[in-house]
């Protein structure tokens, strides 16, 4: 048997929180004596000053690292915790502990890629093996650019180059040993909870984990509707964003689940291939986070209301659908995705509120909040960014609740004070509202119809006066 190059390693996991099919994981095993798996609190994310922080991603996120920590124990390994900065804390362990080599698993935000070149670079000092690896996307970015060697700026002919490139099989993880050092700086794992800072929420659309996630990918099975059923949000989704956010389950186990089900042409997997479009957006435009992609529009004037915010945010504008939306999002972190569009063309095209507002607070209350998905919706829903909707093409929530909902049940679900009004004053409740004056439940806080006017003059004079 040939010595491994490597003595003992550290495998970092960051949004690849499982064991199955984990590339940094897989060839730390294969490359060292010994691997010593951490995970670090960074305070850039997980802190108070962090205004992009989410109380519902982070109890996902805890969820998942308990789960984790019970898959690593049964390998006889365990998953050990720090806080502070990855590229400052990871060479103190690495010198006292005689590391010789780190792994770990790319990721694309211009946060996440200013982090991992300090982490490169501190290793090269110190004279420590980094090696890096694609996961959390189907297809390497760097394999999915044009034939001029430029990088795409329309989801299609993205799409048309990234399907041509084979996915990697998922890989097992192979046999290996783990180190168990006493770390002092470590803590306990019971101690990690002391980051969730707020009561657990106990009607989260889905817990973390991968024994959570491997049970929702066995019901994959059960779109084989999803292209009929996907716009209807009193249907039940996958429910795995959360999971592929933070890596509970790898890209690759769904995209070869969703193939054996249902072949190559399901619509789900054009969806997996939006998601890796938005993290190759951010990779190569990392200015998408903070401005709009089509520069023009970054001298839109917005309203920015504070009260019509806050009626947004707290599900309280009388326009049903999007309440509706709003108040799943905030109670279970979780909102459908046709309703996403609905709410956030709402906010900036019937509000006249910043978009960045609204990305903002979905990322506060998303438990899968990602930065470069979400950011993409947003600048799609606003019409500001690469491949976005036309400005013109403006949601009607009225037409949309009765187009998607049609009896209310999702509606009614989330907004008790509907429960027994019939669908048809629903579907016009800024005219019948006046009908129910028992009711909690609020008028219209503005007419659609004179919003969207305002809004196509809005747009038309950062065209220059063109309707383009």
């Amino acid at each position: 048997m040939s010595k491994k190059p490597f003595k003992r390693s550290i495998c970092i996991f960051r949004r690849d929180l499982r064991t199955a099919d984990h590339p940094a994981l897989y060839n730390a095993l294969k490359q060292s004596e010994e691997v010593l798996p951490v995970f670090f609190f960074d305070p850039r994310q997980v802190g108070k000053k962090n205004q992009y922080r989410s109380q519902h991603a982070i109890q996902f996120m805890l969820e998942s690292l308990e789960d984790l920590d019970e898959q690593l124990q049964k390998k006889d390994g365990e998953l050990f915790f720090f806080e502070g900065k990855p590229e400052d804390v990871l060479i103190e362990i690495c010198n006292e502990y005689k590391i010789d080599a780190v792994f770990f698993n790319e990721d694309y935000t211009p946060f996440a890629v200013k982090r991992d070149e300090a982490i490169k670079n501190n290793c090269k000092k110190h004279n420590i093996s980094c090696h890096t690896f694609m996961d959390l996307l189907l297809c390497d970015p760097e394999h999915s650019k044009t034939k001029q060697n430029t990088v795409y700026g329309m989801f299609t002919p993205f799409y048309k180059t990234a399907s041509k490139n084979k996915v990697n099989e998922p890989l097992p993880l192979p046999k290996g040993s783990f180190c168990k050092p006493k770390i002092a700086q470590a803590f306990h794992k019971k101690d990690i909870w002391t980051f969730l800072e707020s009561p657990i929420n106990k009607h989260l659309a889905t817990n973390g984990g991968s024994c959570q996630a491997k049970k929702l990918l066995t019901k994959l099975g059960d779109l084989k509707h999803y292209a009929k059923t996907r716009n209807i949000p009193s249907v039940d989704t996958s429910l795995l964003s959360a999971h592929l956010k933070f890596g509970t389950v790898s890209i690759r186990q769904v995209y070869y689940t969703i193939l054996e089900f249902f072949g190559s042409k399901h619509p789900f997997l054009i969806q997996l291939y939006w998601r890796n479009f938005f993290s190759y957006l951010a990779l190569y435009n990392p200015t998408m986070f903070g401005s709009c992609l089509k520069e023009k529009y970054n001298k839109l004037t917005w309203e920015n209301d504070t009260h019509l915010f806050q009626l947004w945010k707290e599900g309280k504008t009388g326009f049903p659908i999007v309440d509706a939306g709003m108040r799943q999002l905030n109670r279970s972190g979780f909102m459908h995705n046709r309703i996403r569009m609905i709410t956030a063309s709402f906010l900036i095209k019937d509000l006249h509120i910043d978009w960045q507002w609204g990305e903002q607070y979905f990322a506060q209350q998303l438990t899968d909040y990602d930065a470069a998905v979400n950011n993409g919706n947003w600048q799609w829903s606003a019409s500001v960014g690469i491949d976005s909707q036309p400005y013109f093409r403006i949601f009607n929530p009225w037409l949309g609740q009765k187009k998607f909902d049609p009896e209310c049940a999702y509606i009614k679900k989330w907004i008790p004070e509907l429960q027994h009004v019939p669908p048809t004053d629903i579907h016009n409740w800024y005219k019948m509202y006046k009908k129910y004056h028992a009711t909690s439940y609020p008028k219209p806080i503005v007419d659609h119809a004179v919003e969207r006017q305002k809004t196509l003059n809005l747009y038309k004079k950062a065209n220059n006066g063109k309707l383009l």
